[in-house]
Order: C-alpha cells, then structure tokens, then sequence
C-alpha cells in the first residue's frame, strides 16, 4: 500500500504540472483557459470562464464540443446528440444551445472543471470511434499509451 505522503507528493507534484501547463486568456466576458488536455483530433481542450453575480461562475466549451460532432459528421446521427445530452447529465454538466456549460460556487470550481473536462473528453472520443473504421479509438483511454 503507498504511503499517505507518497500520494499527497504525487498529487502536489500533478497539481503544480497542471498549473504549468494551462494558460489563461483575457477574453471579452472573463477569461479563457487553455488546457493541456487534448480531443482525439490533438486539438487542446479550452473553457470559458465567466463570473456571475453573487461570486459563482459559468464555465463553457463555447460550443467547441458539438462543433467537433457536426465537423465528425455525426450530427445527421440522431443518437449523437442524445448521447452528449446524457454523457452531460453523468457529469452535471448543461447542453444548451449546443455549448457545454456547468455554473459553480467559487469553493466547487476545481471539480466543475474537472468535470466538464471529462465530459468533453466522452463525447469527443465517443464521436472519433463513431466516425472511425479504426478500433483504436473505440478502446478506454490508457494514461499509459496515447491513443495513435
């Protein structure tokens, strides 16, 4: 079994690399990160994050997810849409007018970003295996070996 200083190390040291590893943007309404998590496509995953009254923030994909469905070409596929609704649902994530979206208290904003990470990760990859004659990409994801 690890030791419980051993794993808090290990977390602190991922924490302190995903802090090197992500940029944030000025934007019109608050800020934009880049993320160094990556679709399928190798294009870097980036939220907007815009504050609301009352200290609590909206964080969104800006539509970037359910655009990557429509360039896959599987909007015309009736269960895509319905899939990334309920994929959203799994993680408490919203599906409005075709932008990915998740409002937060500032205490809960690490987790909403985690979240909406992995949401955008499910459908992206869900909508790859779908439009690919590879099985690779129809395989879970493995930290150990990058989809090809």
């Amino acid at each position: 079994m690890v030791d419980l200083d051993i794993r808090k190390g290990v977390a602190e040291k991922y924490l302190a690399r995903l802090s090197k590893d992500i940029e944030a943007i000025p934007s019109k309404n608050g800020c934009c990160l880049l993320t160094p998590f990556i679709k399928p496509d190798g294009e870097a995953i980036g939220l907007e994050i815009v504050s609301l009254s009352g200290g609590d923030f909206r964080l969104s994909d800006m539509g970037d997810t359910m655009g990557y469905v429509y360039v896959n070409g599987l909007m015309a596929d009736i269960a895509a849409p319905d899939y990334a609704a309920s994929v959203a649902g799994v993680y408490g994530v919203s599906l409005d007018s075709n932008a990915l979206s998740v409002e937060c208290c500032a205490d809960a904003v690490g987790g909403a970003v985690h979240n909406l990470i992995q949401c955008i990760l499910a459908i992206t990859y869900y909508a790859q295996g779908r439009n690919s004659t590879s099985q690779a990409y129809r395989r879970p994801f493995s930290y150990h070996s990058p989809p090809p």
